[in-house]
């Protein structure tokens, strides 16, 4: 059963755009030389020809020559603002993100397209708190844009306001009424608050309009299991997993259905931590916390070979951490301090939530903690000691295979757990 997140689905464009511009202004010479050193750049991040695609330091260091040879060229000042907010930077980042949406709105030439990739970017990294913001400019200025209502309603939902979210979908159609993800998105908003017979309505008007819709069809999926078992759209992303279904499909070998349900599983759990930190307010990390567990779990998903791996299983992560941070060392050269500082910060924050949602005992998350709080000190240690190695050209390749063995014993030769 597939998460019903607006987020997730194929947006509609263009429903009603935002008036047009007049007769335009040649740029400025300095904004066509930014523009091409902005696309020189990310031609270089796409497609890497005979040198390696370029870090993180050496992208922000472009955006920054690029803002000072045009400080009004607000592709590159939105580029670099989003990307110090991924970073954790929330007070550079905001700055930045303030004055390079002021001047999208001054100077774009294509207004609904970008501020509509702003928000896409903004929501990736779930500052919805600024999409908002930036959605209620934007719905001042163009009031008659069904998007920008559709928009502000999904960015309102999620941060807990369903008032907000209500009377924008409902605006959103009353600009253009026949609009099946619009209708599907309302039907969303009563699924978050519970109402299950507004949601119907809302669901049956969307199939009505397109019965193919795939966004609709999730969220009947939703509605079906709420008036099973009641709740609200929070309650199905922590519901109990169904092992027994399971343990049926991989009898089956249905292997693509497993690791569908699975992935759903454990999609669903890190958006619920993500919507309740939304909601609280705690916003500035969230981006560096999700893009953290994102980043492990990913990386033990390739090493299990279990049948389905679920992120909850907090057991199965304990029980081999030791040996997952050894592979994870080894096989990421940049491995440094803070990355292990914020993958065992990370986890401890997403298994305690789960604790707390009584989706893991206290008795199953106590080793864990215990093991993570003793093992923490030594892999830090076995790290530096690896990266001293790692950079130390006086040795060939089997003398440091050999202190590979010794600081990993071994764990990082096999490929799997």
């Amino acid at each position: 059963m597939k998460s019903a997140d607006p987020s997730k689905k194929k947006k509609p464009r263009k429903t009603s755009r935002a008036p047009a511009a007049g007769k335009q202004k040649p740029r400025p010479r300095n904004w066509r030389l930014a523009e091409d050193m902005y696309a020189s750049m990310h031609a270089r991040v796409l497609m890497p020809l005979l040198h390696d695609a370029p870090t993180e330091e050496e992208i922000r260091a472009e955006l920054q020559k690029t803002i000072a040879k045009c400080p009004r060229f607000y592709p590159a000042v939105v580029d670099l603002a989003v990307r110090d907010l991924r970073a954790g930077d929330d007070a550079a980042g905001r700055q930045g993100l303030e004055r390079g949406f002021e001047l999208l709105l001054e100077l774009s030439r294509d207004l609904e397209q970008e501020a509509d990739t702003l928000i896409d970017n903004l929501n990736t990294i779930w500052r919805i708190d600024l999409s908002r913001t930036c959605l209620e400019r934007l719905v001042e200025r163009h009031p008659g844009s069904a998007l920008y209502q559709d928009e502000l309603a999904a960015a309102a939902a999620r941060l807990g306001d369903l008032d907000t979210a209500f009377a924008a979908g409902a605006r959103a159609l009353e600009i253009v009424p026949h609009n099946a993800f619009y209708h599907s998105n309302l039907g969303w908003y009563h699924l978050m608050a519970g109402s299950l017979d507004e949601a119907a309505r809302s669901l049956e008007r969307s199939l009505e309009l397109d019965e193919a819709n795939e966004v609709t069809q999730g969220n009947l999926h939703l509605l079906t299991y709420l008036r099973q078992r009641g709740g609200t759209y929070f309650d199905f992303l922590l519901r109990p997993v169904d092992y027994e279904e399971l343990d049926r499909l991989v009898e089956k070998e249905d292997w693509p259905t497993v690791d569908s349900l699975s992935s759903d599983y454990n999609t669903c759990r890190r958006e619920a931590l993500a919507l309740e930190m939304l909601q609280r307010g705690e916003v500035a990390g969230l981006p560096d916390l999700l893009a953290s567990l994102d980043g492990f779990f990913r990386f033990v998903d390739g090493l299990s070979q279990d049948a389905y791996f679920l992120h909850e299983d907090v057991a199965f992560v304990g029980g081999h951490f030791k040996l997952i941070m050894h592979k994870l060392i080894v096989k990421f050269g940049d491995v440094d301090r803070e990355m292990i500082e914020g993958v065992c910060g990370s986890l401890l924050q997403f298994y305690r939530f789960l604790e707390q949602r009584e989706l893991i005992s206290p008795a199953a998350l106590a080793p864990f903690v215990t093991n993570m709080a003793q093992l923490k000190p030594e892999l830090i240690e076995k790290m530096e000691r690896y990266n001293a190695v790692r950079h130390d050209d006086s040795l060939d390749e089997d003398e440091r295979e050999e202190v590979r063995i010794e600081l990993f014993d071994g764990d990082h030769v096999w490929p799997f757990i």
